[in-house]
């Protein structure tokens, strides 16, 4: 947005007409709801993981035969889940991410409750599983765990700084 638009939305008649409180207000409500959301997804997510291991397994193959069930990848993920292959694999890629770095879910709804605050540009930042999947696989939330790793490891050293610091001028006086 740019900054015409911004101060265009700022002013007190265009919030007050556009109720922008109770849009952002909606908004970051979507985000709450998103993030419970994603974190059932991805729950489901690490239930799928091991029926996946088990469904290419030979002993399970030969289960299904016996019973005339001949399911591909994509008639046991609906018959199993209510998923077809290209949701499975999804919320699997998920799952294995959030396995990897628990804290995805978390990095990713601040990002775009942040982004909302930002400038109200919801499509800016699509909220939801495809939204999430998509940063996962380009790898870019972790590098934002990794950068706030790094904030908090730097933040501790110079706590412990701040206290010799003080230790020492309190020795001197």
């Amino acid at each position: 947005m740019t900054t015409i638009e911004t101060r265009f939305l700022a002013n007190a008649e265009i919030k007050t007409t556009l109720q922008m409180t109770e849009v952002n207000t909606t908004l970051r409500a979507i985000a709450r709801v998103e993030e419970k959301n994603i974190t059932e997804k991805v729950r489901l997510g690490k239930l799928m993981i091991p029926a996946h291991e088990v469904f290419k397994s030979a002993d399970f193959k030969a289960k299904m035969e016996n019973e005339g069930i001949s399911w591909n990848l994509d008639q046991f993920s609906k018959a199993v889940f209510g998923k077809g292959k290209s949701q499975f694999y999804k919320y699997i890629q998920c799952a294995k991410a959030v396995l990897e770095t628990p804290n995805l879910i978390k990095v990713y709804t601040d990002l775009v409750k942040s982004t909302l605050a930002e400038d109200n540009d919801i499509e800016k930042i699509e909220v939801g599983m495809d939204s999430f999947n998509y940063y996962v696989k380009h790898g870019e939330l972790e590098e934002v765990v990794k950068a706030r790793q790094s904030e908090e490891s730097s933040e501790d050293e110079s706590d412990i700084q701040v206290g010799f610091d003080e230790e020492t001028s309190a020795a001197i006086d």
